[in-house]
């Protein structure tokens, strides 16, 4: 999103703020994904190819901010348009998918707690 909105801002005093957001958005993602490694060590796998994913993005979207901060936004547009814009949507894809996966197991751990527990009181009272 912030991308796009760098792209979009034709008033370069408001620029260096955006490429900051983006800057916090990347280390934020990192940070989550680290934790994500720690606490979650069954889906490393998923999370590290979702990760590759969203560094791609980070790495490719260099040229995009440099030329939007240099004042090109059309050629920055046209690179979004190009090959980023596909990008951006596989990186959130397979975050989306690692997070509904992960989403299900914890449903159904839940699940499965309610039902020991239901049945511990039922015996309890017997």
């Amino acid at each position: 999103m912030f991308l796009f909105e760098l792209v979009a801002e034709t008033d370069p005093a408001k620029k260096p703020a955006i490429e900051a957001e983006l800057d916090k958005t990347s280390a934020d993602y990192q940070s989550v994904i680290a934790d994500a490694l720690v606490k979650v060590p069954r889906r490393a796998d998923e999370i590290k190819a979702a990760a590759v994913l969203f560094d791609r993005v980070i790495e490719d979207s260099r040229t995009v901010r440099g030329m939007a901060m240099a004042g090109n936004n059309k050629i920055a547009l046209n690179i979004m348009h190009g090959s980023m814009s596909q990008e951006l949507t596989e990186a959130r894809a397979a975050t989306i998918n690692v997070v509904d996966e992960m989403q299900k197991e914890i449903d159904q751990r839940s699940l499965d707690l309610t039902a020991k527990t239901h049945r511990l009181m039922r015996s309890r009272r017997n």
